[in-house]
């Protein structure tokens, strides 16, 4: 029970901006255990879904059991939201494109660095470079460290999602 309720404070203050830390990973067994905690802390009727969820379609990328359940949920919901295949672009500590078939599954996609991420690398390869907020302008050409990190990471990322998109085209 222990480990459960770590889940659910986890996941509680995964709603809240807080310093990233991996999730703990659950099975099966502890999903009902884990939407009965999170119900205690203020999050009733939770569904809890892991790789054998009865309604997640088996992934059709070439390794289906290491694809992220958050992967599978997102092109599962995208795929029934508009009735048919679709992309989907997320960006968190991983910016990830991913493409839905026809009946939800994960047919493959790409995993890249999240913007803060990025932003947390460079200050910490590059020592002298700042950590930045992400909100604000995107000069081109930037005229001071802030503003070209800012446009770098956020442009450099979009025009990376971009590029992808390209690809995925069924004419390209």
């Amino acid at each position: 029970k222990g480990e459960v309720a770590e889940q659910a404070r986890w996941l509680a203050a995964a709603l809240h901006p807080q310093p990233q830390q991996a999730a703990p990973p659950v099975d099966a067994v502890k999903a009902k255990d884990l939407a009965w905690e999170l119900a205690k802390v203020g999050f009733p009727g939770a569904v809890v879904v892991a790789h054998d969820h009865p309604g997640l379609p088996r992934a059709k990328a070439q390794q289906p059991e290491t694809a992220g359940v958050d992967r599978r949920v997102q092109v599962l919901a995208a795929s029934t939201l508009v009735a048919g295949p679709a992309l989907v672009v997320s960006c968190g500590t991983a910016l990830t494109v991913d493409v839905a078939g026809p009946d939800g599954a994960l047919m493959g996609g790409t995993i890249g660095i999240g913007l803060g991420l990025a932003a947390r690398a460079l200050t910490v390869g590059a020592e002298k470079l700042p950590l930045v907020d992400l909100k604000g302008a995107l000069p081109l050409p930037a005229l001071d460290t802030e503003s070209a990190l800012r446009t770098g990471i956020v442009l450099g990322a979009a025009g990376g999602v971009e590029r992808i998109l390209e690809g995925l085209r069924p004419d390209a």
